[in-house]
């Protein structure tokens, strides 16, 4: 989800790619004459995730492995809404090209489709996007624009752990970052840390980011009627590894999640995202500056064989 969005063309097909997850980023300019500024601290949703109600569950003693069951063809099917406000700003040498925010709203169906050697696909159908052009004008209607008919996509490829199969998969960002699985047995309280790789496209270019991936068992509850383990996830990966001069990448999230222990599934989740870029191009006097919020709920809807 890059280039440079230079009108409601431009910024039409950018988005379209946004349901395919096809890149991490959107991109504009900034002024030449003033200094980069700091990325967000964190996505303008945060308090919007886990507002579920929760009783506590039976204690576990000890660690335990947590894993899906891929087995017997299982099908998990979730609601999956993906609310964003894409904010980008341009502008040469001082002189402001254009300022736009956009803001997204998708709803669809996420299928999880079990496969051979206990790998499942993660598969977006029936997907439902509304998409409003925001304007500083307050005289000015916001534009808006629905996008139905979208093809289903394949966003990720997965094992058991939820680890990612295709390690060039455009869906990383969704499957390393969002509802990770531990990746060892963990215990009641504890935290577990995970590096993670991330490449971004960006100015023609591909950058790779690396930080830190913080996953937490928090409690043992009851939710929707199921017996789960509740998750915590911090993602704060913003050091840029090597990138060309003053450039600024981050990735930062927070996720809370519930699987089900008994039958082996995500029941649901909520997430709430910031990808951000800033760039200079000091032979052009462009800067980039691109803020991108979303927040992603998921809720499972039935478990079945196919």
């Amino acid at each position: 989800m890059m280039l440079l969005i230079e009108n409601n063309i431009c910024r039409y097909v950018a988005i379209c790619l946004t349901v395919f997850f096809s890149n991490l980023f959107f991109f504009s300019c900034s002024s030449a004459k003033v200094g980069l500024p700091a990325i967000p601290k964190a996505s303008i949703f945060l308090d919007e995730i886990d507002r579920n109600n929760y009783i506590a569950g039976t204690q576990i003693q000890g660690a335990k492995l947590f894993r899906w069951d891929f087995s017997n063809n299982n099908q998990y099917v979730y609601s999956y809404f993906k609310k964003a406000i894409v904010n980008d700003f341009s502008t040469i040498f001082g002189t402001e090209l254009e300022e736009n925010a956009t803001k997204i709203d998708l709803n669809a169906k996420l299928f999880v489709n079990s496969l051979e050697n206990q790998t499942a696909d993660l598969i977006l159908k029936d997907i439902e996007t509304i998409v409003t052009y925001l304007s500083d004008d307050s005289n000015e209607e916001p534009a808006e624009k629905k996008i139905s008919n979208t093809p289903p996509t394949v966003i990720a490829s997965i094992d058991e752990g939820g680890v990612e199969i295709a390690t060039k998969n455009n869906g990383a960002l969704f499957a390393s970052l969002l509802f990770p699985l531990p990746n060892r047995p963990i215990k009641l309280k504890e935290q577990i840390t995970i590096n993670k790789s991330i490449p971004i496209s960006g100015n023609n270019k591909i950058y790779t980011v690396a930080g830190d991936l913080e996953i937490t068992l928090t409690d043992y509850v009851v939710f929707n009627g199921r017996y789960c383990a509740r998750f915590e996830v911090i993602a704060d990966i913003k050091n840029p590894n090597k990138l060309d001069g003053n450039d600024k990448c981050a990735i930062k999230t927070k996720t809370v999640y519930y699987f089900d222990i008994e039958n082996h599934c995500l029941v649901s989740g909520s997430s709430a995202v910031l990808q951000s870029i800033r760039y200079e191009d000091a032979a052009t006097g462009q800067k980039i500056i691109n803020d991108n919020h979303f927040l992603i709920l998921l809720k499972l809807e039935s478990a079945k064989r196919r």
